[in-house]
This record gives structure tokens, sequence and C-alpha cells, in this order.
């Protein structure tokens, strides 16, 4: 079975035979121990990729939800997140595998830190070519010195795609995050030339 290691996004190739629903492995890249847990009655032996988040210090979630992307999940986790169009030559910690040449590889980043009331996550464009927008309205175009703290439920659109934060604190686990965000309808895309 492959693997996608939660940190540095390679490619593993796992094998376990225990039968358990949950299996450890580290990344043979960057070292960082992952939990992979097997949905129920799935076996080792399925070819099948698994995206899995490494352990610990999850703090949130994006999930790409957007008319033209398909649908994913991405694990943010303390300090500095740079988001990006997925890339081999100019990699970040958080790629979104899509075809939106509107969304540079290193487009924007969340920041997430301890502050006086619990979690801060705050956003900034780095230096993107099209601009990072907030809850999709257009005068809230992020300038390259600009950012702005989110809220659990905020848009963000990069290029022409959309994600939408999820917190650990409101959400729990990827899924109930992946299963809100899913059930709501996405909010109105800017269009970026």
């Amino acid at each position: 079975m492959k693997a996608i290691c939660g940190k540095c996004k390679a490619r593993v190739k796992i094998k376990d035979d225990s039968g358990e629903n949950e299996v450890f492995f580290n990344c043979p890249i960057c070292k960082t121990k992952n939990k992979l847990k097997l949905p129920k009655n799935q076996k080792m032996t399925e070819e099948k990729t698994i995206v899995q988040s490494s352990l610990g210090d999850v703090k949130g979630w994006l999930v790409v939800h957007d008319e033209s992307t398909s649908q994913q999940t991405l694990t943010l986790k303390s300090g500095k997140n740079v988001v990006g169009r997925k890339s081999e030559s100019k990699p970040c910690e958080v790629m979104v595998d899509t075809e939106d040449s509107y969304m540079s590889r290193n487009h924007f980043a969340i920041e997430i830190s301890l502050g006086n009331k619990g979690l801060e996550y705050l956003v900034f464009d780095v230096t993107s070519t099209n601009g990072t927008f907030i809850n999709a309205n257009k005068n809230n175009k992020l300038s390259q010195t600009d950012q702005v703290y989110l809220q659990d439920g905020d848009t963000i659109q990069a290029g022409r795609t959309k994600m939408v934060l999820r917190t650990k604190k409101m959400a729990g686990t990827a899924k109930n995050a992946t299963n809100t965000v899913i059930n709501t309808k996405p909010l109105q895309t800017i269009i970026v030339t």
C-alpha cells in the first residue's frame, strides 16, 4: 500500500500484515512518524494511496470547496503553513492538487500560533501573482503587506480555487471538517485574469 507523509508529502510504500486498523510508519525522507488509519474492512494489500497527517500538532484543516477542483482536506500545523499549487520543483508545506494555473506554487501562508485567547490563524499573501481573497469579497484582496486573522469557516480564494478553514477546536477531526464543508454551497468565485 502507498501512503503520503503528512509533513513532506513523500509517497511511501508500506507493508503491514497485522490486520490492525492503525499502522504507524516513519517517512524515509523527513523522518516524521505518521499514523495511517485504515477504513473498516480495508486490507493492506489493496493498492490505494492514502493521505496521512503526521502525529500530533494538527491545528486545523483547509477543505478545498470549489466547483472546479476536486475535494481535498489538507492538514495545518503550528507555525507557518505555506499553501500553493502542487509542484515537484517548488514544493510548499500544504500543496493543493489542482489544474488552476491562477494559483501560485507558493500562494499564501497561514501562521498558527498561541495567542491570549487560544490559537490564532493569521493569513497573508506570499507574493502570489493573482492575489488572495477572503470570503468571496473582491474588496478583501490581500496586499503584499496585509495580514488578516481568520475564523473557523472563513473561505480563502487562491487563484480561482476556494478553501475553507476549519479549526481543530471547532471541527475536532478531519472527517468532521470535511463533512461540514461539503454539505454547504461554495461561495461565489471571484474571477481573476
